[in-house]
């Protein structure tokens, strides 16, 4: 009787599911100076279960960047990018910056304009040497 009850709960739920989509785009300047090659990621934040990478991209030579990504969730999808940099950084260390995308945006176009990856936030990781995860230390300019 349990399992009948779980079944048709699990599948009331996949049947709510629907699928969002964010489409992001901005500038990323350092020194008010744009960067090229800096490597972006695009998520979808999980409250009970690891948080889902909907797509990946690089600045381009102007230090522009578009992101797209979508996922099937009951709920409003809690989209962010994390941009994974070095400005202000001493060598050696690699800043992980995540910016929230307003709900607002989800199934819109989303502008950030420019990002001053300058500006230090609460919602930042800075890591150095062995701290760095090992997917991200090919992305270091600099040696320690």
């Amino acid at each position: 009787m349990n399992m009948k009850i779980i079944l048709i709960f699990s599948h009331f739920i996949l049947l709510e599911a629907k699928l969002q989509h964010v489409n992001v785009t901005g500038v990323l300047l350092c020194h008010s100076q744009r960067v090229m090659n800096i490597f972006i990621e695009l998520w979808e934040y999980d409250r009970f279960d690891a948080n889902d990478l909907l797509n990946t991209t690089r600045t381009n030579d102007q230090g522009e960047f578009q992101l797209t990504g979508g996922q099937n969730e009951f709920f409003s999808i809690e989209p962010y990018i994390e941009v994974w940099h070095e400005c202000g950084t001493k060598a050696g260390c690699i800043r992980a910056t995540k910016y929230h995308i307003p709900n607002s945006f989800i199934d819109k176009h989303y502008d950030t304009s420019l990002i001053s990856l300058d500006t230090f936030t609460s919602d930042e990781r800075n890591m150095c040497g062995a701290d760095i995860p090992k997917k991200y230390r090919g992305l270091l300019t600099t040696k320690a």
